[in-house]
């Protein structure tokens, strides 16, 4: 085999390994929303590897998270972040018939990924619906209650869903995000017209990706991006 040195590799032999990187790469709903936000941001991180310096409110629903999660698998746990929490879990225990596949998730935390698709993702929480034993995928939030973004809510959720039934071979029923900072629940049948846009959704991100569209896209949220020092457009 003959190895090139690197100042012999030329340009459309680096652009054909990076088309051909992208046509493999696994995607998760995190890359889509970043990608979807600005490509450019998704290619600092993505493509350039950039670290992400992360921030306090992602540590702390990193915490939120995990006390969820060991609430239910681990004896006297850390409470502290999530009292309203408890107050959820009240609520819906209070109906609930005294089984065990009732009264907590059947799955927590559960990796969820199709080679044909070329997603890949984490499901925070599945619970079987006491009134019709219908699935119900569980999405945990530690940010801001937002009613203006449902369709961003239900692109996640239908990314969930679709990966659940591709690998179980269970179609959920229900699907729903908790804002547990807020104590509120965003909760309803699936639906299938979300799905079918969800799809739409992930050919336009992995279409963008192939062709190396890249473009910033300036919006609120740039100054706390973590790449605007390397952004051209946050220095107009």
């Amino acid at each position: 085999m003959e190895f090139k040195k690197i100042n012999e590799i030329t340009k459309e032999e680096v652009d054909s390994k990076v088309l051909e990187a992208n046509k493999n790469r696994i995607l998760s709903k995190s890359q889509m929303n970043t990608y979807i936000q600005c490509p450019m941001k998704w290619k600092f991180q993505y493509i350039d590897k950039l670290k992400s310096k992360g921030s306090p409110a992602m540590w702390r629903g990193i915490q939120i998270h995990k006390q969820i999660e060991n609430y239910y698998n681990v004896e006297n746990s850390d409470i502290s972040l999530i009292p309203n929490f408890l107050k959820f879990e009240e609520r819906r225990l209070k109906n609930c018939p005294n089984e065990n596949k009732y009264l907590k998730p059947i799955a927590q935390e559960l990796s969820v990924k199709n080679d044909d698709l070329k997603i890949r993702g984490f499901i925070d929480a599945v619970y079987i619906n006491p009134k019709d034993d219908g699935v119900i995928i569980i999405d945990w939030k530690s940010g801001k209650y937002r009613p203006e973004n449902f369709s961003g809510y239900r692109f996640e959720l239908a990314v969930y869903s679709e990966l659940y039934r591709l690998q179980t071979g269970i179609t959920p029923k229900y699907w729903g995000i908790y804002f547990v900072d807020h104590d509120k629940l965003f909760f309803e049948e699936v639906k299938e017209i979300s799905i079918k846009a969800m799809y739409k959704k992930v050919k336009k991100v992995r279409d963008g990706i192939e062709s190396k569209n890249y473009q910033c896209k300036p919006s609120m949220l740039c100054k706390w991006c973590d790449f605007n020092d390397k952004c051209p457009e946050w220095h107009l």
